[in-house]
Order: C-alpha cells, then structure tokens, then sequence
C-alpha cells in the first residue's frame, strides 16, 4: 500500500460510487473494538462504531481517511459461515 500526499493540488470532493478510481478500500481486522477505540484516539473519523452486518457474519467500521476515500474496517466470524 503506497500513500502519497500531493500538497501542491488543488482540493477535489471525494469521489462517490458512479465515479471511476478508489472509492472505498476495505481492510480486515482481528479485534475491530479494539482497533476501532485506537483509531479514534488517534483522531480518525468514523462514520459510525463498528456494526454487525445483518447475517451476523462480521462486525463493520467505515472511516475516512485525509482525502475524503472510505476505509471499511471489517471482522469476519468464520464461526457464522
């Protein structure tokens, strides 16, 4: 994973789900509560603490990154599947 900041551009909007390129990146978690208190001590945006989906199949947690880029933080319960 390569993050590169360019301070010299102008700011665009986020780009939504229509729009060609990155829109949300998702990542795998262990321990999603712990993970998620951490980041937000940290002063990471979340848009919400972390929920299981509706299967109960795994827990969920989306933040934004600097750019306004959606980084869905997901815990898997191989137990449920």
């Amino acid at each position: 994973l390569d993050l590169t900041q360019w301070s010299d551009m102008e700011q665009r909007s986020p780009p939504g789900n229509a729009d060609l390129g990155l829109v949300r990146f998702c990542m795998g978690s262990q321990h999603l509560a712990q993970d998620h208190a951490t980041l937000l001590e940290q002063g990471v945006t979340f848009l919400s603490a972390p929920q299981p989906t509706l299967d109960g199949k795994a827990d969920i947690a989306v933040c934004v990154d600097p750019d306004g880029t959606l980084i869905e933080l997901i815990e898997l319960h191989l137990d449920k599947w």
